[in-house]
Parts: structure tokens; sequence; C-alpha cells
């Protein structure tokens, strides 16, 4: 079998004209089709053009006695006003193209561009690139940019300095000086010509405002920062000439991808100060991260001009925990004006469990440190065995919670051992839960109180104060304790045991002075972080090296080769993973190979966007997924707090889950987290058919299986080493359980079908006829036009009054309206909307009808007798029955009835359609209604007075309704189109055209009316058919009926999965839907019956190195190399890493959950 493909031809060939682009910064030197001479001329021009002045301002400066700050400053003056110049010429639009040069640049191909002559506006477009036009100020920008640039270059690569700085020659220096402006010019050129070079290091999909231009400059302009500061401090001029150095080669470090762009720059820079300067947690968005840094930016600054000891230990003590608490929230609620909605949702319990641990964690701040001179060494070292002992029973705690312990290898036996029968497995669970419980006190409760006196008391010296470094690291110890305590308790201990080892043999460590417990702890906080980073990207590393050979489905041609290189060459790859996990960087798999680079820094969320800002791409499983996520945050944030998902250091690489449940499998980001609170994304992915997602999906499926149905079999993890999944806990959440069935049998059934023709006369009338609160309401009279007689000579009838009609007119003018019959979206519809007044019912007396014999519901054939004789229907059909005047002209030779209803046009008038039928037509069906059904139906009202009340006789109501729901039935039941497809069809909405149909769709209370007593009747049979009792009986028990159809009305919804009534009844959760869909394959139907109930939903924690070095390859591939080939080798099932799902589960464009949602802040409280 042939490998998957890395890249194919055509990528291939892209990425190869890519490359010289990246180093010589957007320099396009292979265009891929035949250009003239002059187009790479002119590029070449433009880039050299600021080594060119800067060289003249370099010569007048070292041998014409030109200052060297007048040189900068005029040299950066030229080229601001180059780039400037340059840009808004690009910009100005062509005026002087012909007809035919638009023509041939139209039918030019998409990649291919004409270039009409040296000086034309095509060729100086191609060179110079217009700016985005989103945008137009990053013109100025840019210019700026350039200038500064290219100013300070002169100065920064004087030669005359390069050679006192390095002590060298001067053939050095200018070796240096040209190297130095090679790479100038490379950061430079993107900031003149419009557009942005192809970076490797790509972080967003789209750059409407070119922050990528920056990047290089940004790059450059920190190196020069450094020589600023030599300026003041001659102690840096080491670093100084390191980055003199760095400056050579950068060309090839933005190759490599290595330096990150200008935003993902600052958000990885403020979150790294952020979480490890000032001891709070990486936040959920760019905007929360900026709000959270500056508020603790402003408690250091007020800290940081506090003289005493005691006041900065109350106030870092008290504003330790105010910031590690949900307070962004807070100031974003008020600056949004939704404060409202935010306190709705903080309960009193909340707000007094904050005051109650607030208040004795700055009581213990001021009593210890007013009594600090009394804590001796031996109280000390009590406080530090105290936290090494607390840090492994919290580890105890947590490990005893979960289904494996002990680096997830060996199974839990206090954990229960089956989940099928949930009291079993709950009552198991509660045990459990006492030891969660006890996590949860020591963790967020006795543990940040120890802390809290021990660094009141050994923390700080009155010699320190006032310091800013001395207020930093007193603000950082006090807030990660309530922030991040059990990465706090583990900071402790670390250094309570060098501390220990230290004081026995100073030789050991000794830049851990016992007098510089701040600094130790600072230096801690990132040491365990660094470490932990280290030890995954370890982790993956022999993961994917070891399983790309092992394992048969990875192999590739070139695996042993890769393998073997990895192995001579290891302490380099060693190295890659030590920088890696130094600067917090995903470690970066070439294609998902062995082949490991460094990724650029970016910080923990890793995607640009909010979560859920970028578009999902939804199907009919969104709206469960919506519905499921804020429990399924909600138990993950409970789980976390008691202990049973903690792992270490997971409180700063923030940890991923997957979540499966039945076929459902929930992704779940977290995103930040604090004191009492936690922020999660959560991402549905849909369940492919495809080999690759359906075997990583198997394979997670056995890890839960084995994990939490082991039987006799495991005891100890079946993938133990090289799986980036671990099984950790169980929990119970309120979603829909999915069954599906065929209908074959059921919806074809004779005897069932005969009894669907009763059940939806039945339907219909439960559905029309007032369920309770029956209200009579004023109305005002109503002008009816009806038709006097029938011409045969003439297509439409005449009009006249109806008072030629009626007999009689009542003197009320109010009429009935009722309430609680449903229609398919669960609204409510009144019989009296449909009915218009009471006055169209008091008709004429009616014609004697000539009595025929029943015959049997439409849809049952005997086999010995022709269908079309059976029927006894025509074409035409038959309308809504109501009230039957005498028409005389009927040209058949029998008897012809209109039928009259109302339909309401705007809130005072009503019109009457007409419909005509034969009256032989009509009475064969009329036993349908059940007169006894209809009686009973109107007893269970809760005041039946009130339909007397109205005026109106018990018999004509009866009449109409009979006249409304046949009517409805023979519409739906088109004997031209019954048969069981016929069933199925009318229950997704496609109801067979007819005349009649026209009429009943401009009443759309009606017509609601109809399909849902349709889908009522197909619920019904449903029913019947899985109890056995198709069977029609004799004596029908109308009690269990009504019962039957409160208990859909109440429970159920029964409609179509892709209508907009299914989405909002599973958003309401409502108990149970039903609904019928069509198999094109198969063609026949099955019925999907979903029910709300507890269902099990299996939690795995996934390796964050593994996701982050996935995703980091896939932005990689599909940004840079734009590798979208589904057949990549890169998008092949793992079963070890999840690689398809990994994907899958990454951020729009690049991946493709079905589900994505905004930030979720869910408290554990």
């Amino acid at each position: 079998m042939a490998d998957a493909p890395l890249l194919n031809e055509y990528k291939l060939e892209f990425v190869l004209r890519r490359l010289p682009q990246t180093l010589l910064g957007g320099l396009n030197l292979k265009l891929g089709y035949e250009a003239p001479f002059y187009v790479y001329v002119l590029q070449i021009v433009v880039w050299l053009v600021p080594w060119v002045v800067s060289a003249a301002f370099t010569l007048a400066t070292e041998l014409g006695g030109l200052s060297i700050l007048i040189s900068s400053i005029v040299c950066g003056s030229a080229h601001l006003y180059f780039a400037y110049h340059h840009s808004a010429v690009s910009n100005i639009p062509p005026k002087n193209l012909t007809a035919s040069q638009n023509l041939r640049q139209l039918l030019a191909d998409d990649d291919e561009i004409l270039f009409l002559s040296c000086f034309s506006f095509t060729t100086f477009n191609f060179v110079i690139p217009p700016k985005k036009p989103l945008f137009r100020p990053n013109i100025l920008f840019h210019s700026v940019f350039s200038g500064l640039l290219c100013g300070f270059g002169v100065f920064y690569t004087l030669p005359s300095f390069l050679a006192s700085l390095y002590n060298t020659s001067t053939g050095v220096a200018v070796a240096i000086y040209i190297f130095s402006w090679v790479s100038i010019c490379i950061a430079q050129y993107p900031l003149t010509a419009g557009g942005v070079p192809p970076e490797v290091a790509v972080y967003r999909s789209v750059d409407p405002y070119e922050l990528a231009s920056l990047s290089r400059c940004l790059h450059i302009c920190i190196v020069y920062a450094m020589n600023v500061v030599l300026i003041f401090d001659p102690r840096f001029q080491t670093t100084n000439q390191v980055l003199h150095i760095l400056l050579l080669f950068l060309p090839l470090v933005w190759l490599y991808g290595l330096l990150p762009p200008t935003d993902a720059l600052i958000f990885w820079l403020v979150e790294q100060l952020h979480v490890f300067a000032l001891g709070g947690s990486p936040m959920a968005t760019g905007l929360r991260l900026m709000l959270a840094f500056f508020l603790s930016g402003m408690v250091l600054l007020g800290a940081s001009f506090i003289a005493s000891v005691q006041a900065l230990v109350i106030f870092s003590a008290a504003f330790g925990f105010v910031l590690s608490t949900d307070v962004v929230s807070f100031i974003l609620a008020l600056s949004y004006r939704s404060f409202s909605h935010f306190t709705s949702k903080i309960s009193l319990i909340i707000v007094a469990w904050h005051i109650a641990v607030l208040a004795p964690g700055v009581i213990v701040a001021i009593v210890v440190v007013y009594f600090r001179q009394n804590f001796t060494s031996g109280i000390k070292l009590g406080f530090q065995i105290a936290f090494i002992a607390l840090y492994v029973v919290g580890k105890v705690l947590q490990d005893v919670q979960k289904v494996y312990f002990l680096f997830g290898i060996f199974r839990n036996c206090l954990y229960p051992t089956s989940y099928t029968s949930m009291v079993t497995f709950m009552k198991r669970k509660k045990i459990l839960r006492i030891f969660g419980f006890v996590h949860f006190i020591l963790s967020r409760g006795i543990n940040p109180l120890l802390m809290t006196a021990y660094l009141s008391a050994f923390l700080l010296s009155s010699s320190q104060l006032p310091s800013f470094f001395a207020a930093l690291v007193t603000i950082h110890a006090y807030r990660v304790v309530w922030q991040r305590s059990n990465n706090a308790l583990l900071i402790f201990s670390v250094v309570a045991v060098v501390d220990l080892i230290s004081s026995s043999s100073s030789a050991v460590a000794p830049f851990f002075s016992p007098s510089y417990l701040g600094e130790r702890l600072l230096v801690a906080d990132i040491f365990v972080d660094r470490v932990v980073r280290f030890v995954e990207n370890l982790w993956f590393a022999c993961s994917l090296l070891v399983s790309s050979y092992w394992d048969t489905k990875q192999r590739r041609k070139s695996s042993l080769g890769i393998l073997i290189i990895n192995l001579l060459f290891f302490p380099i790859v060693l190295g890659t993973i030590g920088v890696a996990s130094i600067l917090s960087a995903p470690l970066l798999p070439l294609f998902t190979l062995p082949i490991f680079l460094v990724g650029f820094p970016r910080h923990s969320a890793f995607w640009p966007q909010t979560p859920g800002k970028a578009g999902a791409s939804t199907c009919a499983d969104t709206v469960y997924y919506a519905q499921m996520a804020p429990e399924i945050a909600k138990q993950v944030a409970t789980a976390t707090y008691l202990g049973s998902t903690v792992t270490i250091g997971s409180c700063t690489n923030l940890p991923f889950f997957l979540v499966r449940s039945q076929d459902k499998s929930v992704w779940i980001q977290t995103l930040e987290s604090g004191y009492s609170y936690a922020s999660y994304s959560v991402k549905g992915l849909e369940l492919q058919e495809t080999s690759c997602h359906a075997l990583e999906a198997t394979r997670l499926d056995d890890a839960c299986q084995a994990a939490f149905e082991p039987g006799d079999q495991h005891k100890t993890n079946p993938f133990p080493l090289l799986s980036s999944v671990t099984p950790v806990d169980t929990v119970y959440i309120s979603s829909y359980s999915d069954a599906k069935n065929s209908l074959t049998g059921i919806i074809d059934n004779p005897k069932a079908i005969q009894q669907y023709h009763r059940d939806f006369v039945k339907s219909m009338v439960w559905l029309l006829i007032p369920k309770n609160d029956a209200k009579v309401q004023p109305q005002k009279p109503n002008t009816f036009e009806l038709v006097d007689h029938y011409k045969t000579s003439s297509p439409h009838p005449s009009q006249t009054s109806v008072d030629d009609i009626l007999s009689s007119r009542p003197n009320s003018t109010r009429s009935v309206v009722v309430k609680n019959a449903r229609n398919t979206d669960g609204s409510t519809t009144s019989l009296g909307s449909l009915l218009s007044s009471e006055d169209r019912f008091k008709l004429a007396e009616r014609n004697t009808r000539r009595p025929v014999p029943q015959l049997k519901p439409p849809g049952l054939i005997d086999n010995d007798e022709d269908w079309e004789n059976e029927s006894g229907f025509s074409d035409s059909g038959f309308g809504l029955p109501a009230l039957q005047p005498k028409i005389a002209g009927n040209t058949n030779g029998g008897e012809q009835h209109v039928i009259y209803t109302g339909i309401k046009e705007n809130l005072t008038s009503h019109v009457f359609l007409l419909i005509y039928f034969l009256n032989n037509e009509l009475t064969p069906y009329l036993h349908l209604f059940d007169r006894s059904w209809y009686l009973h139906v109107t007893s269970s009202l809760d005041d039946p007075g009130e339909l007397n009340a109205s005026g109106m006789e018990e018999d004509k109501l009866m009449e109409i309704s009979r006249s409304l729901v046949l009517g409805g039935y023979f519409i739906v039941n088109n004997p031209t189109h019954l048969g069981a497809s016929h069933l199925g069809k009318v229950f997704m909405g496609d109801i067979p055209w007819s005349p009649q149909l026209d009429w009943l769709e401009k009443n759309p209370e009606l017509y609601d009316l109809v399909l849902q007593a349709h889908r009522v009747s197909i619920k019904l049979m449903y029913d019947r058919v899985a109890m056995g009792t198709t069977d029609l009986a004799e004596d029908e028990d109308f009690e269990e009926t009504m019962t039957s159809l409160r208990e859909l009305q109440s429970d159920w919804f029964i409609g179509v999965e892709s209508s907009a009534d299914w989405k909002a009844a599973v958003e309401k959760q409502v108990p149970s839907l039903f609904s019928l869909s069509h198999g094109d394959s198969s063609n026949s139907f099955s019925a999907r019956v979903l029910t709300r109930r507890p269902v099990e939903a299996h939690i795995t924690h996934v390796s964050p190195s593994s996701v982050r070095s996935i995703w980091s390859n896939l932005s990689m591939e599909l940004l840079y190399a734009t590798n979208d080939d589904e057949e990549r080798f890169s998008i092949q099932a793992h079963q070890s890493l999840i690689r398809n799902l990994t994907v899958q589960a990454a951020d729009p464009p690049l991946g493709y959950p079905i589900f994505s949602s905004k930030p979720m802040y869910v408290s554990t409280l």
C-alpha cells in the first residue's frame, strides 16, 4: 500500500516558490510563469534602496565626520518619505487603462499577471502592491516604522561601533555590517511593499490590518532596544554582543518560524508576565488577559510604594484573594451595562463563601505579621514538613477518585466496576465524593490559610522596603496561594525540599538563600511549569517516534531512516524539546512526522480569535451539543475542584478533556481557572463515517470500556504509555438518549393503519376542542358573503348577503376562544380564530341528506377489489365541510354542496372561501367522527358552561367541529396518494397537492392543527404496534386515550428534526421527542425517539503537549503550505494520539467542529 502523501506535486511546487519569498521578506523572484526581466530588476531595486541610502550616510559619518545622530535622523526621514510616497501612489486606482487592456487582464489566469510595460500601472502594483483598503492608516504606520528601522539601523550597524564592541578589525566589522543590513532590508521590504510576506510562523488566517508586516520590524526593534539599555548599564555588553550576532541570523530564524508575529508575541509576553510574575492564570480571551494584567499591574504599582512590612502583607493578602476571583467578569459587566444580568447569576451562598474565606485570610495575615518575631526556625521547619505532607495527602486524594492511579497505569480498586446500573454506580461514587470533599476543604480552605501564615511570617524583612521587586514577589506569592492552590502547594513543597537540602549543604543550591523566600517561590513557579512541559514534550516525542515505526498503520518507507536519525542526533532533539519547553512553545512535528521543530510561542488559548467566535460547521446534531454543553462544563469543573481531573501543573499548562457520551464526542479546553470558578471552551465533534474518524472513536470507546467496565480482565490500563488519552472519571449528565427503529412492519401494518384513521379524527377533536380556561371574548359583528346560486355559464358564483341564507341571527356578538389546541411549534390555537364568529353558524335549515352505507377508511383495500372502484373519491377531492346550503345547477345530476369556513384577513373582517364537493363523497366517512368521543372531550373542560354562555348550541358546535375535523382528514388523507410512504411524507410536511390544500394553507392555524393531528396519530400508531395493541376494541377506553394524548401534549414534541421547532424543543429540554426520517438508500422510513434522562459521560484527559503540537503543525501546514488535501498524511487516523479528532477540534477554518461554544464561566461553589 502506497504511503499517504505529505504534499502533492502542485503544493510542493507552490511551497518551493514560497520559501525564497519567506527568506527575502516577500521578494518574489520565482513567479511560476514567464515575466519580463524588468519585473525582477525593479523588485531588487526597491529591496536595496534602504541599504544604498544608509550606506551613503554611513560613509558620510565614518569618513566625512557627519554626526551619527544627524545621519540617523536624516536617513530615517528619507526612508519614511520613500515608503509613504510609494505606498500612497500604489493605492491610487488606475484611470488610463483601455477596454482591451482590461479585457486582457480579465481573461488572464488567476495566478498570472499580464505586464504591459516597464512603467505600467500593473507593473508598479506588482512591485509595490497596494495596502489593504480596510485599514488605510497602516500606510502611515508602516512608513513611520520604516523610518525608525532604517534610521536607527545606521547607528546600530556603524562599523566603528561594531569594531569597538567586539574589539576586532574593521574587516570583520564591515562583514557584520553587510549581513546586518541584509536582515534590515528583509524586515523593511514588507513595510514599503503592500501585502504580507508568507510567514512560516503564521498566526491568523486573515490579517485585515496587516499586522504581520510589522512582525520582522518589531523583532529587530527589540534587538535595538538592548543597545539603548547598554548606554545606561554597561553590564549588558555581553547580551548586546549576542544580539548583534543574532541580527545576522534573523533571516534563518524567520524561515524556521521560531519568532512569533506581533499580536501573538504581545499576548504570549503579557500572559507569561501575568502568570509567573504576578501569580495569575492564563485568561480565556485577549481582552480579559489585558484587563487582568492591567488590574494586577495597578495593584503592584500601589504595593511598590508601601514601606511597612505589616501594611504590604495585609495589602497583598487582601488583593491576592480578590484578584484570584472572577473580578474581570464583574468589571466587564459594569462596562457593558449588564450588571443586573451578572448579579442574577450570583447566589448569596457564593458571596457568603467568599467573605467567609477572605476574612480569615486577612485576619491570619494580620495576626501572624504582627507576631512574626516569635516564629522561630523550628516553626518554619514545621511549616515546610506540613507542606510536603499536605501535598502527598492531596495527591492521594486526587488519585483515589480516578479510575487509574500512579501515572494512569493501575486501576483503582475503590472505583466502581460498572456504570450500567446508575444506582449502584452512584452509591459507590458517594464514597469517593467524601475524599473529594476532603480535598476541596484542604485545597480551598486549609492549605491557602496555612501558606498565608507561612508567608506572613517569613516572606519579608523591613530592610527590603520600599522596593518594586519586593512588592512583585509579595504580590506573586499571596496571589498564587489563592489563584492556583494545588500548584502553589507543589511550589511551596519544592522550595521546602530545596531549603532542607541546602540547609545541610549550601553548595547544593547556593542561589536559594534563606533570606529571599519570595524570589525562591517565583523561580520555583517557573521551574515547575517548565519541567512539566519538558516531560510532556519528551513523552510526545517518544510516543510519536516509537509509534511511527512500530505501528504498522503509521509506518512509512522513511520511518526507519527517521528513527535512526533521531537516535543519532538525540542530543539535538533533546535540545529542541528543551528550547520549546523553556519558551512555553509547542513542539512542532513536521507533517506530524517525528521531525521536530520549535513552534513559535503563543498564549495558552492557542487560537487568535475568541473561542466560539469562528462559526462552526453546524448540522442537525449541533443543537444536542448546545443542550449538553453547560452541564458537561459544570461536571468537569466540579470534578476538577474535587480533584479527580487534577494533574501536575494543570493550573499553568491548562488541560484538555475529551468526553465520550453515547455516540457523541465533546472536546473541552480549559481556558482559565481561579478561586471558585473556571472557564471552558466546549466543542462538539461530528461522528463521521470515515475510516479515520471511526477508527479513533473506536479506540476511545475501547479505552473507556476497559477502564469503566473492566470485568476480571483489566486490572491495569491496556493503553498506558503511548496513548495521549487517559480515562479519568465517569459522570451522569441530563441529556437525550437516542433510539432509532425502522418503521417496516409498523407504518404498513393494515390493522395499525385502520386504527390510525380513527386516531387522526380523535386527535383532531382533542386538539381543536378547548382543554381548559375557555374564555368568552367580545367581538364586533362580522359581514359575510355567501353564494346564492351557481350558473353553468359563469365560472364564478355570484355573491349575496348572508341575510338571504341565515334563518335567524343571535343577538350575542361574542365568539368562543379555545386555548391549548396545540400546533406544531407548541403554541396554542383558538377555535374562535378558525371559526370567526357564531354568526356564521346559524344558517338556513340544512337539506336532508340521503343515507348511505358506511365505507371503511381509505388506505384499506381488499385484495379482490380494484382500488379505483373501492375508493369512491374523485380527483377533485374534498375540502373542509362546515355548513351545506343547497346550490342549483349541478351538472352531474346529483346534489352539490358548498363548504364554508372563515379565515381572518385582519382583525375586523372575515372572508369566506367555498369549495364544492359531491354529497356522496362526504357522507360515507361521517362515521369516523365519534360523537361519544366528542362529548367526552367537551366534558373534560374546566368549565363546560362557557360554551353555552356564548349563545351557541351544543349540536351546532359539534357540527362545526365535525366539519373542520373531517375536512382536515380528507385533505391529508388524499385517496390518490394513500399508503405507507404517504403517511411518512405527510408527517414530514409533504402533503400531496389538491385544490383543497391551497385552501387549507391559507389558514396557517388550521393547517398546523391538521398536521399536528396527523403526527400525533402516527405516534399513537407507533406506540400501539410496539405494545402489541393494534386490534380494534369494541369498547375503547376514552380515559386511557385521553391520558395518552395529555402525556403527548405535556411531555413530548412530535415533529421534524430539521425544523426550528425541533431545535427550540431541545433547547427547552422537552422530556421526549419523536420524529420520522427517510433513508434514501433503503427507501424506508425510520422513527427516532429522544428521551431526556441521566446519560453516562466518560471523561478522558488528553495530553496538552500532543494537542498543541498537532495544532501547531496544522496551522503551519494549512496556512503556509496551504496543504488542504483530504488524503494528506497529517490528517490520517492515529489511534495513540487521536490525530484526526484533534484536527477536527481545532478552531475554524482549520478545524471543523459542528458546535463551538463561547467561553463558559462556571462557578464551582
